[in-house]
Parts: C-alpha cells; structure tokens; sequence
C-alpha cells in the first residue's frame, strides 16, 4: 500500500482508469483520497472513455406472463446473465428494457420506472409520474448533452371508446421530478413494444404506426423546447417490414429490410437523415446483402458491422458490409428459446451514479 502511495497521481489516475468499475467501488474504502477520486466526475469521464464495449442482450424468457433476462456478451465467444435483483422490489420479472446510455439502463414495468448502474449496483427509482394509472404507452431514456442531465420521456395514454389522450411527461435527473409538455401528441398508435427511442440534441425519436392511414413514420419530441413532430420516412419503403431506427455517423438512420421470397433473400437499405423537419431530407448511404433467409436488424457497432437476427433460429450475427463476412454470437445462439431475443444494444461499464445528492451526503 505504501508503494501505491507513493505513486504520482497523474500514474494512479492512469492506471485506476483502466481497471473495471466493480474493482473501484471496492477501492473507494482504501482511502479518503482514493474516495474522493472515484467520486470526481473527470475521472468518472475518463474511466467511461477507456471502458472496453460490450453487448448485452434482453430477451423474453417463458410463457405470459413473460419473464425478461439480460445476458451480457464480452466477445462472440462468451456470455454471463447481468444480475439486474437489486433493482428490486421496484420492478417485476416483467420489467421491460427502455434504454440505456454512459453505463446506465432504464428498465420499467407499468408506471414503475428506475434508472440503475448495473456495474455498481445503484438504482434510482423515479416518483411516480403524473397520470400514472394511464396506460404507459412509451418510455425513452437519453443523456441530453444541452442540458448536460439524463432524462427520461413516457407517453401516457388513456382511452375510452373512440377517445384518445396522449400526455408527455419527462423527468430530469438533476432535478429528480417530472413536468409535463404542451406538446400535442397525435392520435395514433406508438409502435413501442419492441422498437426503442433513439436521442440525439436533445430531440427523442421513436417509430409510430397510424393504423387507421396504415402509415409508419417517425414522432420527434424536442425535450428543450417541448414541441412535438412527425417526420416522414424515406419515400416508398414499405410500412409493414421489421425497421429499425439507430443511430449512424452522429445521425438518425432507418434500416430498411427488402424480402425476396423466390430467392429466399433479404436485403437492408440504410437511409440517413440529412436534415432534422417534418419532412425530413433522407440519403440512401448504402445496401447491405444480399443475405440467405430472413433477418432483423438491431443496429450498428462502433466498427460499422450491422447487428442481425436470423429469423430462422434466432441466432444472433454481425456482417461486415466491407468484406461480407459474417460471424455469430455462439454462446447466445445456445440459449433456450433464442427466437424471443428482443434487444441487443452496445454497452459499457461505468461509474456514473444515479444516487440523489441527498444520498451521497
């Protein structure tokens, strides 16, 4: 110990950065000195930066009412279970996955949202949203760099006959409370069971169906200014294929999968979002395939490989758009019921907190 002491402390920054984040919740108890560093938000950053990435994986395990487990992937090769128990008794085995974002997952089971770190075991439940026994239609979770604070959307819905009242709420972290929108949200149906938001500057966007148009769109909350607004997809795609909705390049992107059953064939165009409006100005960047069978995109990795399902077996691949190679992710393919993978998303540990200030005092 008196060795470690004697370190300089831009070496013992450098070198405690690096190590994973179960390790330094540990080392918090070694010193006032060591405590206060794991606490200050530059080495908080910057152990973030040198996380190495992973994946996780939710998926939905057993008959109604369904169980959800997350798997996290290391490699192709490995697989552990992510213990997410201390997030009781908050949540239900039904919880669903709502997003995640710098180490932190949002998971939620009716009105009953949490923000937690899984590597540190820490969980926030959040107060009760207002309209709370309204069915909760939707859920988004995303660092807002504006306001430097993660915040959490939820579109509530109450119907009744042929009426239908959306509200927004959104909670901010910082403040640890909810307000509400002004924002009119249309009367349509959000197709949010599956398909997750995806934020960028502040703006949410989610996927929506109008089912009495049978038009598939994009809805974009602007949690800065509070306004509402439907952008338009990419002319001519189909409404009724599996889309997904990512991020690309620092920008939104829909990929877009092209069936063709006599050669038993899928294909995957991927469209950029040049310009943020209603109509929104797409470029098609490029098309991935022609792949053997039928598949669903999850979105991309940092190296630009494309995340797959095989709708076959459920086998989970990444393909190479450069080369055409493709590689699975055996030891989740070995899983019971692999068919019912829901989500696999990029994920790395962290030490950001989510305990209140009141909690840290």
């Amino acid at each position: 110990m008196a060795i470690v002491e004697e370190l300089p402390q831009d070496v013992l920054i450098d070198i405690l950065s690096r190590l994973p984040a179960k390790s330094l919740v540990r080392f918090k108890s070694v010193s006032k000195h060591w405590y206060s560093l794991l606490l200050n938000p530059n080495f908080i950053s910057l152990h973030r930066t040198r996380a190495p990435l992973c994946y996780c994986a939710s998926r939905i395990v057993g008959n109604y009412p369904y169980r959800w487990q997350m798997h996290l992937l290391p490699d192709r090769t490995s697989i552990r279970d992510l213990d997410l128990s201390f997030t009781g008794p908050h949540l239900a085995d039904s919880s669903l996955y709502r997003g995640s974002c710098d180490g932190l997952m949002c998971l939620s089971e009716k009105s009953n949202i949490v923000i937690c770190n899984p590597a540190t075991r820490e969980c926030r439940p959040l107060p009760q949203p207002p309209y709370r026994t309204w069915h909760t239609r939707y859920v988004g979770f995303a660092y807002d760099s504006k306001t430097s604070d993660y915040k959490v959307v939820r579109v509530a819905t109450f119907r009744k006959t042929t009426l239908v009242d959306n509200r927004i709420q959104i909670y901010g972290m910082s403040a640890d409370s909810w307000k509400e929108t002004d924002a009119v949200v249309p009367n349509r149906d959000f197709t949010t069971y599956y398909h997750l938001c995806t934020s960028l500057d502040g703006i949410f966007y989610w996927l929506s169906y109008d089912s009495s148009t049978r038009v598939r769109a994009i809805d974009a909350l602007n949690t800065v200014e509070g306004s509402f607004e439907r952008i338009s997809l990419p002319a001519g795609i189909r409404s009724d294929g599996h889309l997904h909705l990512c991020l690309m390049d620092d920008s939104i992107s829909v990929v877009v999968p092209k069936y063709d059953d006599q050669r038993g064939e899928t294909l995957f165009d991927v469209w950029l979002m040049d310009e943020y409006g209603l109509k929104g100005v797409w470029n098609k960047k490029y098309t991935i395939g022609p792949l053997l069978g039928s598949h669903i995109p999850f979105g991309f990795c940092p190296n630009r490989e494309v995340l797959l399902s095989v709708c076959k077996n459920g086998k989970i691949v990444s393909y190479n758009h450069s080369t055409h190679y493709i590689e699975e992710y055996k030891q989740l393919c070995d899983l019971p019921e692999p068919r019912f993978i829901t989500h696999v998303f990029p994920y790395s540990e962290s030490l950001v907190s989510v305990k209140r200030r009141v909690d840290l005092a």
